[in-house]
C-alpha cells in the first residue's frame, strides 16, 4: 500500500471524524484504524477523547484493557465520566495516566466519602477546567480539599450532593482558587438541605452563577453574599426551576468502546 505522509494521513482522519453537520453522526472513527498503522495513534485520538466506565466493572475492564501509560492511548481522553463508582482502590496508576483530562464527571458516585481520592485525583489539576459532581454523597473536608487541588479548575457543576454526618466539626482549606479566580458554578440542591451551601465560603466570586430557586430560598442570605462578593466580577446569573433537565444533561453522555 501506498505510504503517504504522515501529515496527509492526519488530514484525511480529521476530516472524517468531523460531521458534516453540527448534530450528524459519523461512522465510527474506530474503524479507521484498521486502514494501515499509519491511521491508528490519529484515530486513537478521536476514538479515546470521551470515555464513560460504569460501575467498576467498567473500571476493571479499563485496567485490564489498557496499559497504565501516560504516553498511551490514555493521553487522549479529554472528557471522563464516571457512574456508579465507589472505590478508585488499586487504580492509582491507571489514573495518573490521565495527564489530559479537561472534564471530569461524576454521577451517582459515592468514592467522594473516601479522604483517599483527594490524592488519587490531584494529578489531574494540572490540565482539569470543568469538574461534574451530580448525585453524590461527601464530606465537606473531602469536596473542598478536592477542589484546592484543582488550581485550573474553571466550571463547577454541583448537583443534588449529600453530606451525610456532623458537617461541622471541619471548616474548608485555607485556600481555594475557585472561588477566588471568578469563574463559573452551575448550583442545584435539595429543597429541605438547610447546610448543602456551607462547603461554599460566603466571600466567593463568580464570573458565571447558575442557581435554582431552592437555593434562593432555603439561603438567601448566602447567595447574597456571593453576588455581594461578585459585583465586579459576575456576568451571566441565571435561576432554573427544572431540575431534572439538568440531571438529563448529566448522564446524556455516550458511551465509547475500549478499543478501537
Amino acid at each position: 500500500m501506498l505510504a503517504f505522509p504522515q501529515e496527509i494521513v492526519d488530514m484525511v482522519i480529521d476530516q472524517l471524524a468531523d460531521p458534516l453537520q453540527p448534530f450528524e453522526e459519523y461512522t465510527s472513527i474506530s474503524w479507521y484504524s484498521t486502514v494501515s498503522r499509519q491511521w491508528l495513534e490519529r484515530t486513537q485520538k478521536y476514538h479515546f477523547e470521551s470515555v464513560l466506565l460504569r460501575g467498576r466493572s467498567g473500571l476493571d475492564k479499563w485496567r485490564a484493557a489498557i496499559e497504565p501509560d501516560p504516553d498511551g492511548v490514555s493521553r487522549h481522553v479529554r472528557r471522563l465520566t464516571w457512574i456508579r463508582i465507589n472505590t478508585l482502590e488499586g487504580l492509582d496508576s491507571h489514573i495518573r495516566a490521565f495527564v489530559c483530562v479537561e472534564a471530569l464527571a461524576f454521577e451517582g458516585c459515592n468514592l467522594l466519602l473516601s479522604p483517599s481520592v483527594v490524592e488519587s485525583l490531584a494529578p489531574m489539576g494540572s490540565s482539569l477546567v470543568k469538574l461534574t459532581i451530580g448525585y453524590a454523597s461527601t464530606t465537606y473536608s473531602i469536596v473542598t480539599s478536592l477542589l484546592a487541588v484543582l488550581p485550573r479548575l474553571r466550571h463547577l457543576q454541583a448537583r443534588f450532593l449529600e453530606f451525610p454526618g456532623d458537617r461541622d466539626t471541619i471548616g474548608p482549606p485555607p485556600k481555594i482558587p475557585f472561588f477566588e479566580d471568578a469563574d463559573s458554578l452551575d448550583l442545584l440542591i435539595e429543597e429541605d438541605d438547610d447546610g448543602s451551601l456551607d462547603w461554599i465560603p460566603a466571600s466567593a466570586r463568580f464570573r458565571d452563577l447558575r442557581i435554582d430557586v431552592a437555593s434562593i430560598l432555603n439561603k438567601s442570605g448566602r447567595v447574597k453574599q456571593w453576588i455581594a462578593s461578585s459585583a465586579r466580577t459576575l456576568r451571566f446569573p441565571s435561576i432554573t426551576q427544572n431540575p431534572w433537565s439538568a440531571y438529563l444533561d448529566l448522564v446524556g453522555s455516550t458511551s465509547f468502546p475500549i478499543t478501537p
